[in-house]
């Protein structure tokens, strides 16, 4: 195995690792077990988790880009062109479905602590903010499972994807040049 297939093999076998660990064991275990904290915990690890995300994807599918066109194969390119793309699904996740999903977090945090000292009137008055309030909660709680399911989907496609990109990594053997 020459040096930059073991590297990008490294790459793929360590982010498949760092995705599994933190969809399906660090953020299940953690919102079991603390459910107040365990969104902001979250919040936190996000950038550090995309960021692995870009360093150990992006350099994998530079790999693919360089030699796809320094051999002229395109079976090359397209692995990069594909890793590429499970890099789009990073940004979007980064930059436009988790910004909606922490807006509705909010929407649904501040409604939930209505508090009834807001609503300085009678009885009435208080009973119709109560049930505006709870529609507005009703509204955020079915918008975040849809964008946070978008979310979650995303994660999972490119997870699939570098597994396999990752198996194939393993078990492909280079051709032999018939000249040597």
């Amino acid at each position: 195995m020459d040096f930059a297939r073991a590297i990008r093999t490294f790459f793929l076998i360590s982010w498949v690792a760092i995705a599994t660990w933190f969809s399906f064991l660090q953020a299940p275990l953690l919102f079991r077990a603390f459910p107040n904290l365990a969104s902001e915990v979250q919040i936190a690890l996000f950038p550090l988790y995309w960021g692995t995300g870009y360093f150990l994807l992006g350099t994998t599918a530079f790999f693919y880009l360089v030699k796809g066109l320094a051999k002229l194969r395109s079976s090359e390119l397209l692995r990069s062109a594909i890793l590429l793309v499970v890099i789009s699904f990073i940004i979007i996740n980064q930059l436009w479905l988790m910004p909606k999903i922490e807006e509705l977090r909010d929407v649904m945090r501040s409604a939930s602590e209505f508090p009834r000292s807001e609503v300085e009137s009678t009885g009435e008055q208080f009973d119709a903010a109560a049930q505006e309030n709870s529609r507005k909660v009703a509204i955020a709680r079915n918008d975040f499972g849809f964008w946070h399911g978008a979310s979650l989907l995303l994660n999972f496609i490119s997870l699939v994807v570098v597994f396999f990109y990752a198996v194939i990594e393993l078990l492909h053997r280079p051709r032999q040049s018939r000249f040597g």
